[in-house]
């Protein structure tokens, strides 16, 4: 399957905080409703995500993942490690040692964002 940076994000996004709206997905994607909704729409179609009406707000949809997008995501998330320990394998000590410093800084540099 071809995969867009924003599917694959929306599929992760799903993944861990299953159900959402489609405005806490847009904020989570860092993009607009129109937006998400155009790739949900795809998703949908892929049998991956399904949509139900917010018993809270009628104008408002909830979107979930389907078995079926679950296990596309977790597999993407499965695929992503590899090719990262593919890629890392590769690197030197010296160069895996300043990664996980930096990262590690990254980290904690986040932490302290509002």
């Amino acid at each position: 399957m071809d995969w867009t940076y924003s599917s694959l994000l929306i599929l992760e996004g799903m993944k861990d905080n299953d159900p959402l709206r489609m405005s806490q997905l847009a904020e989570y994607v860092g993009t607009t409703p129109p937006t998400v909704t155009k790739l949900v729409r795809e998703l949908e179609n892929r049998g991956l995500v399904v949509r139900h009406p917010d018993a809270a707000d009628g104008r408002a949809s909830i979107l979930s993942l389907t078995d079926k997008g679950r296990q596309v995501a977790e597999q993407i998330g499965y695929t992503r490690l590899e090719e990262l320990r593919g890629v890392m394998t590769q690197w030197s000590d010296t160069d895996l040692q300043t990664f996980i410093a930096l990262f590690e800084q990254l980290r904690a540099d986040m932490r302290r964002m509002p």
